[in-house]
């Protein structure tokens, strides 16, 4: 889960860190493509899926995007 893409209201955000008691993860950091930070739950983030199309160009684009997240 740490470090994947996932899409937040159809826009990818990549989870820096997640916490939480119980079986399952509670609320994550998230970073955006603009680069804010931000804390929130878990629950209503969804799996990127980049396989939507076939068009390759289009795939490569969005993984591109994707690539936006520097560690510090």
């Amino acid at each position: 889960m740490v470090g994947k893409t996932y899409l937040e209201r159809g826009k990818p955000v990549v989870v820096l860190a997640r916490w939480g008691k119980g079986g399952g993860p509670r609320n994550v950091l998230i970073q955006r493509k603009d680069g804010t930070k931000v804390i929130r739950p878990f629950r209503g983030l969804r799996k990127a899926d980049w396989n939507v199309t076939h068009d390759s160009a289009n795939i490569e684009s969005r993984v591109a995007e994707s690539v936006w997240i520097t560690e510090k």
